[in-house]
């Protein structure tokens, strides 16, 4: 009998068991099965957000990366066209000193030749009074001063005289 026992005693332990796991399932492994789901799908929503939220980063930075690039271009733009302007003004302003040079060299030339002229005609000058001085003691006659003066000049702008282009 024992055995019997033993075999009823399984059985009961079995259909307690069955009982069990359909009370169980019923009440706790729906509930359990459903906050598992639940928790799955916020994974896989929040892995999804983050795979969005990784590919709009990515496009930010390339954004970010062309907008920075195109900066650099119109920096580089702007520095070679400051450069050209400076250049160009230096070339104006090279031309500009160089123009008032040759003016100035120009001006100096011209007085230095008027200053020349000048001193020419004062050394005629002086050589004819000297001229007349010299002869008018050496002759000690009435011949008028005047007529030796001109004399003399003539003689220096005709024969011997200072040129005034050397």
């Amino acid at each position: 009998m024992d055995i019997l026992l033993d075999k009823y005693s399984f059985i009961l332990a079995i259909i307690n068991l069955l009982v069990l796991y359909f009370i169980l399932r019923k009440i706790f492994f729906n509930k359990i099965t459903k906050f598992m789901d639940e928790r799955s799908k916020k994974i896989k929503n929040t892995m999804t957000e983050a795979d969005n939220l990784k590919s709009e980063s990515e496009k930010i930075k390339i954004e970010y990366e062309s907008h920075l690039n195109q900066a650099l271009k119109e920096s580089i733009d702007i520095i070679q066209d400051a450069k050209n302007r400076a250049e160009k003004e230096y070339q104006e302003i090279l031309k500009s000193a160089k123009f008032e040079a040759e003016k100035i060299v120009e001006k100096a030339h011209i007085e230095t030749k008027h200053e020349r002229d000048q001193m020419i005609s004062e050394v005629k000058n002086y050589v004819t009074e000297l001229t007349i001085k010299t002869a008018s003691k050496l002759i000690s006659s009435n011949m008028d001063t005047t007529k030796n003066k001109n004399l003399v000049s003539k003689f220096i702008e005709e024969d011997g005289g200072i040129d005034a282009t050397s």
